[in-house]
């Protein structure tokens, strides 16, 4: 499957579909197994994994034996070697099994052993959607053992359907889940952080969330003329014309950028919009009673607020399995403990508290402990 073989119509095809799933999240499943036909694999998936409290549930998926989903879930999830280092990849980088954790290593693992082996599944592609400091949503394609290793072919067409999964999980997912719990529209758009507001592709405004109806009233750099939204700097808000006009047709809203800066770079805090086109108007319509071309997500410009974990991870540069059995120091009271927790020796789990020893300037297990504590958001 080379990315020279692509047919542009097809991936346009697949794109559009893939911001179909706002309008009816019940396609995700279907939308998924193209995906993965597309990218080369099997059993496609979204699912949030907790690296800490050693929770995960999946979102949506395609093609998985329930047994086989319900065991990694109820079993082997928290044995899952890639995390929490996947956790803190940023989004939207795609990778391979193997970038986190080496091959060879990961065969020695019980979960590859116990679960992943019995599978047939030999490696995996994809990308985390959304993170937060020790969890993270994501996306993932199996590569069978017939499939054998992520390739360079399915990266770039892992690369190519990303930014657009992330924007529809984004706004469909968060959406679509608040909905089902409250009145109406304008309710569950009201408990976002981001401001939310649903425009036709000349901007004329259709519904604003809570916090948008909030940056509206402020109006330091978000404004209406009328009832079309409008950005206070003249020449940022031609640049939203035309990402409006460009999402409307379902293309991409900005060459080359995944926000459009709403605010100029001497102002701060600084605000982005993201843009997602609902390419199923008519059945958007149907559904909330009003008619939207486009979707624009407006969110803050924050720093990635790290764990303690990742903030040790990234200081003393720790190895993927140094981080899982630092992770494990914070859960378990003995060595042991955390071989069978990890699936790996006591000798093995031995050598790697000695090397977590030696980077950080450490003695014992206590003092790792009190570093993850030391190194952590006093804010959460």
């Amino acid at each position: 499957m080379a990315v020279d073989d692509i047919d542009p119509d097809d991936l346009s095809r697949l794109i559009g579909q893939i911001y179909d799933t706002v309008a009816n999240p019940e396609t995700w499943p279907v939308v998924l197994e193209r995906c993965a036909e597309f990218v080369g694999g099997v059993m496609p998936s979204i699912f949030w994994q907790d690296a800490i409290v050693r929770w995960a549930s999946v979102f949506y998926f395609h093609g998985e034996d329930p047994h086989c989903r319900d065991r990694y879930f109820q079993t082997y999830a928290g044995t899952n070697p890639l995390f929490p280092a996947r956790s803190f990849v940023e989004s939207g980088i795609v990778m391979g099994g193997g970038d986190v954790v080496p091959h060879a290593e990961f065969r020695e693992t019980r979960f590859f052993k116990e679960w992943v082996q019995s599978e047939g599944i030999f490696d995996a592609v994809g990308a985390n959607l959304q993170c937060h400091p020790t969890s993270s949503a994501c996306l993932a394609v199996q590569r069978s053992v017939e499939q054998r290793v992520v390739d360079q072919s399915s990266r770039a067409r892992m690369d190519m359907i990303v930014p657009h999964l992330r924007r529809a999980v984004l706004t469909g997912r968060e959406l679509d889940h608040q909905k089902a719990r409250s009145d109406g529209l304008e309710k569950a758009l009201g408990s976002l952080s981001t401001g939310i507001f649903l425009v036709d592709k000349e901007g004329r405004l259709s519904l604003a969330n809570e916090k948008g109806r909030q940056l509206l009233e402020e109006g330091s750099f978000l404004r209406l003329r009328g009832e079309t939204l409008s950005v206070a700097h003249p020449k940022i808000d031609h640049a939203l014309r035309c990402a409006l006009r460009s999402a409307a047709t379902g293309k991409p809203a900005i060459d080359g950028e995944a926000a459009l800066a709403l605010t100029p770079v001497t102002v701060k805090p600084r605000w982005l919009a993201t843009f997602l086109p609902l390419s199923t108007g008519a059945r958007l319509k149907a559904r909330l009673g009003f008619n939207a071309d486009v979707a624009i997500i407006v969110r803050r410009a924050e720093i990635h607020v790290a764990s303690g974990i990742e903030t040790i991870a990234r200081i003393y540069g720790l190895t993927a399995a140094e981080m899982r059995v630092l992770r494990s120091v914070a859960v378990y009271a003995s060595v042991e403990d955390i071989a069978r927790a990890l699936g790996i020796s006591a000798g093995t789990v031995k050598t790697h508290l000695t090397a977590l020893f030696g980077k950080t300037g450490t003695h014992r297990r206590a003092d790792l402990v009190r570093e993850i504590a030391a190194h952590g958001n006093p804010l959460t």
